[in-house]
């Protein structure tokens, strides 16, 4: 039987009450570690990029990822309507919301898990013994 691997689905919630995205929570799939390593190349660019047609473009295909990423979000208009996830819902928001749901996607993703806790069983029989090095340099 083999094993297939799922997208990891992220749940990213703006729940501090001083963020202007107060209430905003967003199901995000995970990407591929390639995808990521793009990603962060995008997420590098300077403002100063969008005075070309090439950063324009790279600016873009990273709020296309953004898009992409989208399971589902509670993101309303002023009128209380549902606001599909879309490219073009994204292009009508806010920059500086899109890159902090961008920060915090990537931030999920890319976050180190705790270390483990102690082992739940007893350790002491366990055979241990030190390694030798096996590499020998030149001196």
């Amino acid at each position: 039987m083999g094993y297939a691997d799922r997208p990891k689905v992220f749940r990213i919630v703006f729940d501090d009450p001083d963020d202007e995205q107060h209430g905003l929570e967003v199901k995000m799939r995970g990407l591929s570690t390639g995808q990521v390593l793009d990603v962060m190349d995008l997420a590098g660019l300077d403002v100063s990029a969008a005075v070309t047609v090439e950063g324009r473009e790279q600016i873009k295909r990273l709020f296309g990822v953004l898009a992409d990423g989208i399971v589902s979000w509670n993101l309303t208009t002023e009128d209380g309507e549902s606001v599909a996830p879309s490219f073009d819902a994204i292009r009508g928001r806010d920059f500086t919301r899109n890159m902090a749901l961008f920060g915090a996607w990537l931030g999920a993703m890319t976050e180190v898990a705790p270390p483990l806790g102690m082992p739940s069983f007893d350790t002491s029989t366990i055979p241990q013994e030190s390694l030798r090095p096996t590499l020998s340099l030149p001196a």
